[in-house]
């Protein structure tokens, strides 16, 4: 199943609480855990959904709230909380 990151960016805090809760998000969406899981920051459903910017530290991400400037290190930190099988 793939995962659009953008879909995702928002729910942080949400996710924070999944470890603390024994809770990963396979089980939060009712995914059986043998499903594989494909992180990206692309959704085909969305025109832009993801933008580089001049800074090579930033992008440009089109979430749930609409686009937002993200520094490479809260998404990182995103795609580790989400534990997809494979990240691209």
């Amino acid at each position: 199943m793939m995962l659009s990151l953008g879909d995702f960016y928002d729910l942080k805090k949400t996710m924070q609480k999944f470890s603390e809760n024994n809770l990963t998000l396979k089980k939060y969406l009712g995914l059986d855990e043998e499903r594989i899981t494909y992180l990206s920051p692309i959704d085909y459903y969305k025109p832009l959904c993801i933008e580089g910017l001049s800074a090579w530290d930033k992008v440009k991400l089109f979430t749930n709230s609409g686009m937002k400037q993200a520094d490479i290190g809260s998404v990182h930190e995103v795609m580790e909380l989400i534990q997809s099988d494979i990240t691209v």
